[in-house]
């Protein structure tokens, strides 16, 4: 070890301690001030001629780093000494836990020397722990995950500020198990859809599933919320720290400057996708030899009859009867700790035995910088000669005291208002993503707007006095596809101003009743045509409007963009947050479940429809090519409206039109005639569908052009058969030869299997329906079979 003239502490000797390399492995720590860098070189000089082994670790700032063009002096002391060196390429940073990393406004990384040999990256990290994964910085839209000395730190883009740096080479490695630090200050609402996409790419390291996420605030705020939403959304176990860990069951809280508050008692939560609530893992209790009487949640017994539990944000003394802390879900504050005492009870008022001469002990005993900022709530309404007393106590320390019992100790205490953001979370305005009943207000037709539901917290709730309140139910419209859909326009010969009732859907094959109170009437909105072709992308504007027009309907749609990004890596290589809203689109589009759509297209304008044709029309970009056979139904009766579809006839999809790709054991449409299309750029939907095979997995972008190569009347299993031939985009293409094609189509036929109507998985509404006559285009086909 190579330093200056600065004593090292106890700490950070056991960091040096700490490092373990292994038996053939010399570690060079250089810690000199830039004011004796010429003294490095000789020194150096004779602790390479002390070396035992053949390898060195030079833990010098900078030393694996080409500089003006010279060679790193790693190289040269490689070349000279005939050793295989390791050196950083960056500032090199001492961790806690033993840990060299390499660091800096850009994270860099370590570099191996070998005489005669190229150099080789090795990481930002040595020696490098078991979990070592997922090194690079990972950016999408304003956020960014990069290397840390425990992990990876989440925040926003660019260099994070130098207090979160500094608490982020404060975190403890551990050598089993990463850490994710959170950096994204109150905004967290802004940004989980941008740090979910980033996660879900993480996560895919095995090394980051083994265990539960470790969660580790970097910035002062509670991450708990954040904690609670990646649980949900990404189905995995999320174990989320009060504060910055200190080693031990014990974490720290930190201001937004960076300096140190106060010490939670409750140091680690666990997060379930399927708990309503987190469950308390780490705690330690502020006094010494209480009696335990909860076996899973930390509450103790300071008297028999005062009981103290412990929570995130502080401390509850209660009575022993008492079951629900009305402090329990406050978020953790670093300048400021609860101390909350009793519960709100309608009843005589209590005399509360012990609280003073209790609450007295237990302040005395809590730390001095936890002591200092304790703050007193009173929810249980007490007799006079209780609040004398807590009153002396509060002036004793010099604490604030608020009684929520605010009109007399005989009435009921007022209900105690919701926590401020950022614990709000789940109730911020759009763009929403967790509470599917949250949408932003919309001026309806005629200029009303729905009211906002009842509340019975709307007093005291954060959206109670914004403009984004609660929705009033509005009808139950069809689903996006659906021959009425009204995001796609209306279908031609039904009245514009119905739309099919979900509960008077007809069943496949059924014929349709004319009776009114099997409709709807809602507001009649003029079609909105979809962009043509597979090179459309959206805008950011367009996206950021269809991402509040979406709401609390990502929720729903969330797993399906997770597979995609799963199942098509390259999607990691473009905008992630663009791709992630044009898939939700998408994924609405597909939905065949009525009611979801309900509350989300009652409002759409024309501008809405055109933003949200947008996205679904750029999200079938983003999926892969589909080359064979499609089936696609449609009834014979729609089909003979046209008129004779003879060959050379060009039909269109005026609306991304799906199908089913014919391979193997397929379920016939339900419906009396079908497409056979020849297809070259129809887009495959498996990886935003589910594991299992479905109809419907195949779909063609707005105006594809398909030529009539023949029909067949009555054909096979009886239904009616129009067998289309995909058209080039541009008439500079070369076009397939038409009798190569309906021969191929024919061979496909007879060797699929087609199941029952009835005895496989249902048709989506997406995959069903006429196609819009064209133009003529396509000459020399063959002639009609009867």
């Amino acid at each position: 070890m190579l330093r200056g003239p600065d004593e090292l502490t106890g700490v950070q000797l056991s960091w040096i301690a700490a490092l373990r390399p292994e038996p053939d492995v010399t570690v060079a720590l250089v810690m000199v001030p830039p004011q004796l860098a010429a003294q490095v070189g000789p020194a150096l000089g004779g602790l390479l001629e002390q070396m035992a082994g053949h390898r060195l670790v030079l833990a010098m700032s900078g030393a694996g780093l080409t500089r003006a063009g010279r060679v790193p002096m790693a190289r040269q002391i490689a070349e000279d000494w005939n050793l295989t060196v390791t050196a950083p390429a960056g500032d090199v940073v001492l961790a806690p836990g033993g840990l060299l990393f390499v660091g800096g406004a850009e994270p860099g990384q370590w570099w191996t020397y070998s005489p005669g040999r190229d150099a080789r990256p090795e990481g930002p990290r040595w020696p490098e722990p078991d979990w070592a994964a997922a090194d690079d910085v990972m950016s999408l839209g304003t956020l960014e995950l990069r290397p840390v000395p425990a992990g990876m730190l989440l925040c926003g883009a660019g260099s994070p500020a130098s207090a979160t740096q500094d608490v982020a080479g404060a975190v403890p490695v551990r050598r089993d198990r990463p850490a994710l630090l959170c950096a994204l200050g109150d905004d967290r609402q802004r940004h989980l859809p941008g740090a979910i996409a980033l996660l879900s790419l993480l996560l895919q390291h095995q090394s980051w599933t083994r265990h539960p996420l470790l969660m580790i605030p970097a910035d002062g705020t509670d991450v708990l919320p954040l904690g609670q939403a990646l649980s949900r959304e990404l189905s995995l176990g999320v174990e989320v720290l009060s504060g910055v860990p200190l080693g031990g069951d014990r974490v720290v809280l930190t201001g937004a400057s960076g300096r140190t508050t106060w010490s939670p008692f409750v140091t680690a939560v666990l997060c379930r996708p399927d708990a309503a609530a987190p469950a308390p893992l780490l705690w330690r209790a502020p006094l010494d030899g209480l009696a335990q009487v909860d076996p899973v949640r930390p509450r103790f017994a300071l008297t028999p009859d005062l009981h103290l539990s412990l929570t995130r944000a502080g401390l509850w003394l209660h009575q022993p009867g008492d079951r629900r802390n009305p402090g329990e879900d406050a978020a953790v504050d670093a300048e400021s700790a609860r101390l909350d005492i009793g519960a709100p009870d309608p009843g005589l008022p209590h005399d509360f035995p012990d609280l003073a001469t209790g609450l007295d002990r237990l302040i005395t005993a809590l730390p001095a910088a936890t002591r200092g900022r304790q703050r007193l709530i009173v929810h249980a309404a007490l007799t006079t000669p209780a609040r004398t007393g807590l009153a002396d106590v509060a002036a004793r320390h010099h604490l604030p005291i608020e009684f929520t019992d605010t009109t007399s100790a005989w009435a009921p205490p007022a209900a105690a208002p919701e926590p401020a953001a950022p614990h709000a979370f789940e109730k911020a305005p759009p763009p929403t993503i967790i509470d599917p009943n949250l949408r932003r207000r919309r001026p309806r037709p005629g200029g009303a707007a729905p009211a906002a539901a009842p509340s019975s917290n709307s007093a005291a709730s954060p959206v109670a006095e914004t403009a984004w309140p609660v929705e009033q139910p509005v009808p139950s419209w069809p689903s996006a596809g659906s021959p009425t859909d009204p995001l796609v326009g209306e279908e031609p010969g039904r009245s514009p101003g119905t739309h099919w009732s979900p509960d008077a859907r007809p069943a496949p094959g059924a014929p349709t009743s004319s009776s009114t109170s099997a409709l709807v009437t809602a507001k009649t909105v003029p079609p909105v045509a979809f962009p043509h072709g597979f090179t459309h992308r959206s805008t950011p504007a367009e996206r950021d409007q269809v991402r509040v027009l979406l709401g609390g309907h990502w929720d729903t749609y969330a797993p399906s963009v997770r597979r995609a990004f799963t199942r098509l890596p390259a999607l990691g290589a473009g905008d992630l947050a663009a791709a992630a809203v044009d898939l939700v689109a998408l994924s609405l589009y597909l939905d065949d479940d009525v009611p979801v759509t309900a509350s989300l297209t009652a409002s759409f304008t024309q501008d809405d429809r055109a933003a949200y044709h947008s996205c679904l029309a750029s999200a079938l970009t983003l999926l892969p090519t589909h080359r064979g056979v499609v089936v696609r139904g449609v009834d014979a009766s729609r089909l003979r409206d046209q008129g004779p579809l003879a060959p050379g006839r060009v039909l269109t999809a005026t609306v991304p039109a799906g199908g089913t790709a014919l391979t193997g054991t397929v379920t016939r449409p339900p419906a009396t005639a079908m497409y056979v299309i020849r297809s070259q750029t129809a887009r495959i939907l498996h990886p935003l569908l589910d594991e299992q095979r479905r109809a419907g997995d195949v779909m063609f972008a707005p105006g594809t052009r398909l030529a009539v190569l023949d029909t067949q009347h009555g054909g096979r299993h009886g239904m009616d058969v129009v067998f289309l031939q995909e058209l080039p985009a541009t008439s500079a293409a070369p076009v397939p030869e038409p009798s190569v094609a309906l021969s191929e189509l024919r061979q496909a036929m007879n060797a699929a299997t087609l199941t029952p109507a009835g005895g496989g998985e249902g048709w989506p509404g997406y995959a069903m329906g006429v196609l819009a006559e064209a133009e003529t285009a396509l000459a020399g086909a063959p002639g009609v079979a009867g």
